[in-house]
């Protein structure tokens, strides 16, 4: 397990100091620079990954990790493969009932899984939008300051914006003479 804090690279990005030696890109730094000081030993931090390193793959092969996070200790200590298969099938079936209710029209099934994804995926990035025009213009007290080019751009006349919302777009379901 790596983990690090969820802190911008000062250092980095802008030559400045940074306020924890563990910082956003630590995991990058761990694996793919082998510095072995960019994640925190103490194994604590606001971000937190698992690193499987496979040594004996064939190519063209795959392996699969199968974990769970919870904080329930079996008593014999073991891993009930046939529990965890079990849960994962109902997790699976219950997607596809939600899914097939958001699109109960006649498409095919290719159309379905392309729908699927993309209805997964405005579920995921849901995010947290916001922007202080006089902020975003003149910085903020942690960062360094945003550059002079920046006031000239094309929302220069934005001064009034000031927005806290979260963005998520959401459409209706085809009617089915609209599918094809």
């Amino acid at each position: 397990m790596l983990f690090t804090e969820n802190e911008t690279n000062f250092a980095k990005l802008w030559g400045g100091q940074n306020e924890s030696p563990y910082v956003k890109d630590g995991f990058h730094e761990r694996i793919v620079e082998s510095r072995v000081d960019a994640v925190n030993p103490e194994g604590f931090g606001t971000k937190g990954g698992a690193w499987y390193n496979f040594q004996n793959v064939p190519s063209g092969q795959s392996a699969v990790v199968r974990f769970k996070l919870t904080n329930k200790i079996r008593s014999d200590g073991d891993f009930d493969e046939a529990e965890f298969d079990d849960v994962i099938a109902k997790r699976i079936a219950e997607a596809d009932a939600f899914y097939w209710a958001l699109a109960n029209v006649p498409i095919t099934d290719d159309m379905r899984n392309i729908q699927r994804q993309a209805f997964a995926g405005m579920l995921w990035s849901k995010q947290y939008y916001h922007f202080i025009y006089k902020r975003w213009i003149q910085g903020d007290d942690k960062g360094p300051a945003p550059p002079e080019s920046r006031k000239g751009i094309r929302n220069k006349g934005w001064d009034h914006m000031y927005v806290d919302d979260i963005l998520s777009m959401v459409f209706p379901s085809p009617s089915p003479e609209n599918c094809y």
